[in-house]
């Protein structure tokens, strides 16, 4: 099995050997801010054994392609392209996972710029026992993209409990990170999920597996990213909109597939605490994810990875 295998500790827990990391940017026709993106990518601190995965997520503008291509030839980390021609953020970084050999998978996104001790800032958080998956802060880039909810800036910890329901929103796609453990067992990416396809939302709903699957995860302030969004006032609400429709099928999916007690009113809890106009598009979301499901659309169950075998969302899914 290639790279360096996961360290098993007495108690069981599987940890992440220092170093063995993998960072993986899915981009489709990412244009300017993904050059800036891989120049800030290759400013990255240099840390032995860490690797860069370019999923190219079905570009055709020459100079995206063009980028990508002169960053894998001439970093001085060791960088690779794949391809994934199936659309959405969740397919594209399943490919990112499959090519990868670190223990640990750290995904940005191509309109944000890491910090220099990105990774080193991620391997130190996933020292601790148990921790399978996390996510960092997301600061603004410059002030014009200061528009709420595309940005996370706490100086707070906070920790989430293995078994515990990560609430919507936690989790913030653009700077995040998992242990590969914690994928083997909680299952990659839903590719039905994320930016490119109908439901946003793959980042919590992997999130919610995760800690289902008996790990837990938190939120970290030390691993940076600031966001490059450029959205005006109205194509922020346009994606807003797109984030509540996904919140929605993905409330449906946590429901369907690990039924608790709970789900069902934290649901309603949140369809009180929206205003109206972000209620329609996440009640539609979520009819549409059980229409879906019993018509009997389906995902793929199994992804085969390099580092063996890990499950597509749910069986019950299949």
């Amino acid at each position: 099995m290639p790279g360096v295998k996961p360290r098993k500790a007495p108690d069981g827990v599987v940890r992440t050997a220092p170093g063995n990391a993998s960072l993986i940017l899915c981009t489709r026709n990412g244009g300017q801010r993904l050059q800036t993106c891989l120049q800030a990518v290759e400013a990255i601190d240099p840390v032995p054994g860490f690797e860069v995965i370019i999923v190219d997520n079905g570009s055709d503008d020459a100079g995206s392609i063009a980028s990508m291509r002169a960053f894998v030839e001439t970093s001085r980390h060791s960088a690779r392209l794949v391809t994934e021609p199936a659309p959405g953020n969740g397919a594209g970084r399943n490919a990112g996972i499959a090519a990868a050999r670190g223990d640990l998978l750290i995904f940005i996104d191509d309109d944000c710029y890491p910090a220099p001790d990105l990774v080193r800032q991620w391997l130190g958080v996933f020292q601790r026992p148990g921790l399978g998956y996390g996510t960092g802060r997301v600061l603004p880039h410059g002030s014009h993209n200061r528009l709420p909810g595309f940005f996370r800036d706490d100086p707070q910890e906070r920790i989430i409990g293995s078994g515990r329901f990560v609430l919507s929103g936690f989790m913030q796609g653009s700077n995040m990170a998992f242990s590969r453990a914690c994928l083997e067992r909680g299952g990659a990416f839903d590719p039905r999920f994320g930016s490119g396809v109908l439901y946003a939302g793959e980042d919590w709903e992997i999130a919610v597996r995760a800690s289902y699957a008996g790990f837990s995860g938190g939120y970290f302030p030390g691993p940076t990213v600031s966001h490059d969004h450029g959205r005006t006032a109205e194509e922020a609400a346009a994606r807003m909109d797109y984030y509540c429709f996904g919140t929605g099928a993905g409330y449906a999916k946590i429901m369907t597939d690990h039924w608790r007690l709970d789900t069902p009113a934290r649901f309603l809890l949140k369809l009180r605490q929206m205003p109206q106009s972000m209620r329609k598009p996440m009640l539609a979301g979520f009819r549409h994810y059980l229409h879906s499901k019993w018509r009997g659309d389906s995902a793929p169950v199994v992804m085969n990875s390099g580092r063996g075998s890990i499950s597509l969302g749910s069986s019950r899914d299949a």
